[in-house]
């Protein structure tokens, strides 16, 4: 009898960590494709990246501002069970797009996605 409800507990726990990785990519899925203000969203193992259009007007706006600050990361976190958030602007106050590469792509060839990259 001990084994079967250790072996039910060991189930339960593996598949709540899968589920946690799946809720962060869910929300991600629902958020990211409606939200013009995201370029694009980076999801490893250890973080997820939003890199955000911070260019209004011909003018570098304050992300924060519009809402992406620690508490949405923390939000992010806690709630969906997301990596270490964190919001970065997509391009310099000039209007130049930020020089990453991610998969072998400039960030400014993304536009509006979700990158997954798994150890």
């Amino acid at each position: 009898m001990k084994k079967i409800l250790f072996s039910t507990l060991f189930i339960l726990v593996l598949s709540g960590a899968a589920k946690a990785k799946n809720n962060c990519l869910e929300m991600l899925n629902g958020y990211v494709p409606d939200d013009e203000a995201i370029k694009l969203a980076h999801l490893t193992d250890e973080t997820l990246t939003f890199y955000i259009n911070n260019i209004r007007n011909l003018k570098d706006i304050n992300i924060a501002e519009f809402g992406f600050n620690q508490s949405m990361a923390d939000l992010m976190q806690k709630k969906y069970n997301c990596p270490k958030t964190r919001f970065i602007k997509a391009y310099d106050s000039n209007g130049m797009p930020q020089p990453v590469k991610i998969k072998a792509r400039l960030l400014k060839d993304y536009d509006n996605q979700i990158i997954l990259v798994g150890k």
